[in-house]
């Protein structure tokens, strides 16, 4: 499984958890495991949010994550941008 893979998982568990409204501690281990990914995955593509540029590639990777829930044919769209990032 990769970063963006891993990512992902947590990412919609997360989500799942907040739309079914989950107690609290389910919430709060969800969201410790995306910062854990959300770190893995800024290490992986050398994101640097803190910046104008770094921001705005992340943000896109959050619109293409979520255009592929909403449509598994998308992922190939949201992995081919992660891996433009790679190679940067």
């Amino acid at each position: 499984m990769t970063v963006l893979d891993r990512f992902l998982d947590a990412k919609f568990y997360a989500d799942d958890l907040a739309s079914r409204g989950a107690t609290h501690p389910d919430h709060e281990r969800a969201d410790e495991l995306l910062r854990q990914r959300e770190s893995e995955l800024f290490a992986e593509y050398r994101l640097d949010t803190e910046t104008p540029e770094g921001s705005a590639k992340f943000d896109r990777l959050l619109e293409l994550a979520d255009a592929y829930r909403q449509d598994e044919t998308k992922y190939e769209a949201l992995s081919e941008f992660a891996s433009g990032l790679s190679h940067e």
